[in-house]
């Protein structure tokens, strides 16, 4: 069948289409003497990111009145002020509007991010959970686990995100701005105090911290919080004693509850002590358990790409391990969302 070849597809027509219908109808002029309303559905369909983003930007700065525009569009979303964004989401039958619509909440959660909103973050607008994690090798690490463990994160609308470091806090904020459920991951790091022969269980009072500055009080967890908290610091060397180390515990598991995921120490020595711990031997021929752990740690980002490369399909052993705990709770969460919803 003979057709005739069109100078772009069926994206920049509508472009082409949007621009010459508004510059005829003189609505980028300053002179409107009546009040408009734009309601434009989906502007993405057919524009690849690119070009996305430049419809965007004429739509955010050419068009007088007000634009009503609903998207899908990480790209779309990324390009506008994030006080101008509404994430609508299910609530008990019906639709609601994420901090009562357009909000000064969400744009302060932004602002402390000190930078633009980028298309990571804008990601999460679009997600049912998102599970945050300290960095780009443990990012890699459960991405592919997930595909060992028969968890679709795109199916399910999960989002993994990295905060680059132990800063969860901003984006926690942005989050419950967007009322949108969250779990994370960070190591049991054990810091020294300054000035003192003291140390502390650093990433669970970090943890705590987050607990009672964002959740709910729970009289149960309050209690056991009170007999438990103080053993979280300790005079004399870094080897915490064991009384130190039951509190700890105690209290890793509670926070569990409330999708804290807290590692025994941090993801290279869980690794090598989980049922893992023969392929990753392998992978370091002839080097002692401490040598394994210690080129795990300074090669991090070398080591994870190489070995999840080679050893994927052996990550299904973790099924039933703790650093699979996360990605189950993401799992279970989207369920209950689902039921809900039905």
């Amino acid at each position: 069948m003979k057709k005739k070849v069109v100078i772009g597809g069926d994206g920049r027509l509508n472009q082409i289409f949007l621009a010459l219908w508004s510059s005829r109808n003189g609505l980028t002029e300053d002179s409107l003497k009546e009040v408009t309303i734009f309601s434009i559905e989906e502007p993405e369909a057919h524009l690849h990111p690119h070009q996305q983003r430049k419809l965007a930007d004429y739509l955010n700065t050419s068009l007088n009145g007000q634009v009503l525009l609903t998207s899908h569009s990480p790209q779309i979303a990324s390009e506008f002020s994030p006080n101008s964004i509404v994430r609508l989401l299910y609530n008990n039958g019906t639709t609601k509007a994420a901090s009562n619509g357009c909000s000064t909440i969400i744009d302060e959660a932004f602002i402390d991010f000190g930078y633009r909103l980028s298309i990571i973050p804008a990601e999460a607008f679009f997600s049912d959970v998102v599970f945050l994690i300290e960095g780009a090798s443990e990012e890699l690490f459960y991405k592919t686990l997930s595909k060992q463990l028969d968890i679709d994160l795109d199916r399910l609308n999960i989002s993994i995100l990295m905060v680059d470091g132990i800063g969860f806090r901003t984006f926690i904020n942005i989050l419950n701005s967007l009322e949108l459920q969250w779990i994370l991951r960070t190591d049991n790091d054990i810091f020294k105090i300054p000035n003192k022969e003291e140390y502390r269980f650093a990433g669970i009072q970090r943890c705590i911290k987050y607990y009672k500055d964002f959740l709910e009080f729970n009289k149960h967890t309050e209690k056991l919080l009170l007999e438990h908290e103080t053993n979280l610091q300790w005079s004399g060397t870094k080897q915490a004693d064991k009384l130190n180390l039951d509190s700890a515990n105690i209290i890793i598991k509670e926070l569990e509850k409330y999708g804290f995921y807290i590692s025994n120490k941090d993801l290279e020595n869980d690794l090598f002590n989980s049922p893992l711990s023969s392929d990753i031997q392998k992978f370091f021929e002839n080097s002692d358990n401490e040598d394994i752990i210690d080129k795990m740690q300074k090669r991090k980002a070398t080591f994870f790409y190489k070995f999840l490369k080679e050893n994927k399909e052996s990550l299904s052993k973790l099924r039933d391990d703790a650093i699979s705990k996360p990605l189950l709770k993401c799992k279970s969460i989207i369920r209950i969302i689902h039921d809900e919803a039905n």
